[in-house]
């Protein structure tokens, strides 16, 4: 759609603004379902770098920050929680008892006894993940994280004992802040600024809505508000004819 209105002269702006989400298993295609399990995951078990076994970032901050801090990196993340914490927030909440199944078969989301499992598997300097595991738990009974500030839950336990259910982490495209350039009205504009008669946009196919970073849930609005009053500037250019 974009390139149809560029032949006709249509202007875009923030193309190269990609928003990647945190949440993707490079173990799986697409958006897959490991989102649902690390959303739910995220202020109950820590997130960690598995070249170092240090955590890198706040787990529950901005998903923009996220990503770009795994990016960074330069190799995937790995997060991982007891199996009390997985059993109370993401099985029978973000996930069906099904799909959590259905991750493990495929190999997104994989059981460990205990830590030193999870850090051989990983390849995770078992020393500084104890080390940190132990910081983290810490952290959670005391309720405040002084290293990043991540947010804890009254009703998370600390990851003391196995099993545990850990997911590699790499980004992806989330939502592209760029698109056709609109005005207040839903009409697309060309290079020159200028209204192209008859053409109007709403949604995604339009940039300069958001800036760098789509809030959550915004996306509706703004296909619900622009939609709406691309429709009314559509009426009201129909009346003048």
């Amino acid at each position: 759609m974009i390139q149809e209105a560029q032949m006709i002269g249509a202007n875009t702006i923030q193309m190269d603004w990609i928003q990647l989400g945190p949440w993707t298993s490079p173990d799986e295609k697409g958006f897959g379902l490991a989102p649902l399990f690390v959303e739910s995951t995220v202020g109950y078990g820590p997130m960690v770098d598995p070249e170092t076994g240090k955590r890198f970032i706040k787990e529950t901050g901005n998903r923009k920050v996220r990503a770009d801090a795994i990016v960074a990196m330069g190799h995937p993340a790995v997060i991982y929680a007891c199996e009390k914490n997985v059993m109370n927030k993401v099985v029978g909440h973000n996930m069906t008892p099904e799909m959590f199944k259905r991750v493990q078969e495929s190999g997104v989301i994989t059981k460990f006894n205990t830590l030193k499992e999870l850090a051989d598997h990983f390849k995770i300097p078992y020393d500084a993940l104890k080390a940190e595991n132990d910081k983290f738990n810490s952290y959670m009974k005391a309720k405040k994280d002084p290293d990043f500030d991540c947010m804890f839950f009254d009703d998370g336990v600390q990851n003391v004992e196995g099993p545990f259910y850990a997911c590699r982490l790499w980004p992806r495209v989330h939502h592209c802040m760029g698109g056709l350039e609109i005005n207040d009205k839903a009409q697309v504009l060309n290079a020159r600024g200028e209204v192209i008669k008859g053409l109007m946009a709403a949604g995604e196919v339009t940039g300069g809505v958001h800036g760098m970073v789509r809030l959550g849930t915004v996306a509706v609005a703004d296909c619900t508000i622009f939609g709406r009053i691309a429709a009314r500037t559509a009426i009201e250019n129909s009346k003048k004819k």
